[in-house]
């Protein structure tokens, strides 16, 4: 009887219990896999935010490589420009210097010679005086005297616009209305001095946006311009320029640049020549 009895109680007992268990271990199970997924999902999403940053990464290597590759053609571009430029002067100094020879090579060394001595002597003595001895008119000596040291003078203006314009960039007036004894670069932008003296410099730049220019001398600053258009008159433009006297040393180098403002611009072109440079050497 007790027999009986234990049988159908041990099976009562494992029918209550026994499933309890197997579900929670099941929910157990159910829950670690949430776990893991969840990590998984997580790690996931750090992957593609890790790849989201290399693609924007690449993408700024690949613009650098554009900038880079931008400068190299430009540099290309300009050193073509410099051969350009200094061939044609080679070929224009063996055509303006014929081959002399004999006799005429010794007659006109000779006469060179006796011009040499002759300037020398105007340089170095108060009152200048002539080939016969006589003492010539004053007005009359400075213009030889000029004519002796050479006659030196440059115009140029810029044929394109020139924008984002940061502190030390240098404007080049790429095309020259005069350039009398080739002391002007168009391509470079530099007036190098030929000879010792006093020369007349002038600009004028003409701007959007504020624009500062500087005239300067071997790395100095000589004189000053400022661009500022007024902030209700937005979209028009404004010019200013500047002028200077100055006596100057021979290879010295004379040019414009930007200073200050780190988003200059500067307006020309072809049909309105407005950002201009200019000089003229006026006397020993």
């Amino acid at each position: 009887m007790t027999m009986a009895l234990s049988m159908p109680l041990l099976v009562l007992i494992l029918f209550i219990y026994l499933p309890h268990g197997y579900l929670f271990q099941q929910n157990a199970q159910g829950t670690d896999v949430d776990d893991k997924f969840g990590s998984l999902a997580e790690k996931f999403e750090s992957l593609h935010q890790h790849v989201l940053n290399l693609e924007d990464r690449v993408k700024e290597q690949e613009r650098k490589i554009q900038d880079h590759e931008q400068k190299i053609a430009e540099l290309e571009n300009e050193l073509n420009d410099y051969k350009k430029y200094f061939d044609q002067a080679s070929q224009e100094e063996k055509q303006d210097k014929p081959k002399i020879s004999g006799s005429k090579r010794t007659f006109l060394s000779k006469m060179f010679g006796q011009k040499r001595v002759f300037s020398k002597t105007l340089k170095t003595k108060p009152e200048l005086m002539t080939l016969n001895g006589h003492v010539s008119n004053p007005n009359i000596n400075s213009r030889i005297r000029r004519n002796v040291e050479g006659e030196f003078a440059f115009s140029a203006y810029l044929t394109h616009i020139i924008d984002h314009m940061a502190p030390g960039h240098v404007i080049k007036c790429d095309k020259t209305l005069l350039n009398d004894g080739n002391a002007y670069n168009p391509i470079t932008g530099v007036f190098t001095v030929p000879v010792d003296g006093v020369y007349l410099l002038t600009f004028h730049i003409d701007s959007y946006t504020e624009t500062h220019v500087t005239l300067v001398v071997d790395g100095g600053n000589t004189a000053d311009s400022v661009s500022e258009p007024h902030v209700y008159r937005n979209g028009f433009e404004i010019m200013s320029g500047n002028t200077a006297l100055i006596r100057l040393r021979e290879r010295q180098s004379v040019w414009l640049e930007e200073y200050s403002n780190a988003d200059g611009t500067v307006t020309s072109g072809e049909a309105y020549r407005f950002t201009t440079f200019s000089g003229v050497f006026m006397y020993a």
